[in-house]
């Protein structure tokens, strides 16, 4: 596993885990694993039981007004449960893939040069810039969910039944659009190891036009071409490795 994940990276996947959307620990410690797998089944055990209760209970969660109003209610409980169930399912089977997803992309930072870890002003911009696509991302998608559900909240007269429906339904929404954030997470880590790659193959080319004209190439050591050729080797199993 990584073990020099940066502060910002770490504590966005906390936030993952808290959605029970991540089963490995960083400590490598057995019983942590079985903790935060636990923890994700308690949840998906969870929402099955709210939209057991919303679906079968006496309470005014569906509307009752007419007959599509309640079967349009029913529908959106059961996909909404449909696809909790589905995350939960794939993020508890697949923690192998992930675990092997770590595993790589901690020997890609410890093969790159420049992947000093220090809890500086600079580098806690230098971690700001490197992962802004990412956290303007997450933040914006997170900042506009919350502030349509408060406008709607605040125009819609709240009656008891979308109290009730809304409580259990919003959950739903913001547990399938983490999940979704958690990919568009691994797509960006990816992403940055693209751009290292592309910088190194261009340097390697480089490297190489020089030494066929027979010209030295100042700052470039045979070793850093080794380096850039075991990087190649294992970003070549990096994607696979999400799953």
């Amino acid at each position: 596993m990584v073990k020099e994940l940066s502060l910002l990276l770490r504590f966005h996947i906390k936030i993952f885990r808290a959605f029970g959307y991540c089963t490995l620990s960083f400590e490598n410690k057995h019983k942590r694993h079985l903790d935060l797998r636990l923890w994700s089944c308690t949840l998906m055990i969870a929402f099955n039981v709210i939209s057991y209760v919303a679906l079968f209970g006496n309470d005014d969660f569906l509307f009752n007004g007419d007959k599509f109003g309640y079967f349009n209610d029913s529908l959106k409980i059961i996909f909404g449960d449909m696809a909790v169930t589905c995350s939960y399912l794939e993020s508890i089977l697949q923690r192998v893939s992930v675990h092997q997803f770590w595993v790589i992309y901690g020997e890609l930072q410890n093969l790159h040069p420049n992947c000093s870890r220090k809890t500086t002003q600079d580098f806690w911009l230098q971690e700001i810039k490197k992962n802004r696509r990412f956290l303007v991302t997450f933040y914006t998608i997170v900042v506009i969910e919350i502030g349509v559900m408060l406008i709607f909240f605040s125009l819609q007269d709240m009656t008891r039944h979308l109290v009730l429906f809304w409580s259990v339904f919003v959950p739903f929404i913001f547990t399938v659009h983490m999940r979704n954030l958690q990919f568009i997470f691994y797509i960006e880590l990816i992403r940055q190891e693209l751009v290292k790659l592309q910088q190194d193959l261009s340097l390697m080319v480089d490297y190489s036009r020089f030494q066929a004209y027979g010209s030295g190439f100042r700052g470039f050591e045979f070793s850093k071409l080794i380096w850039i050729l075991d990087y190649c080797g294992a970003f070549d199993d990096l994607c696979p490795g999400i799953g």
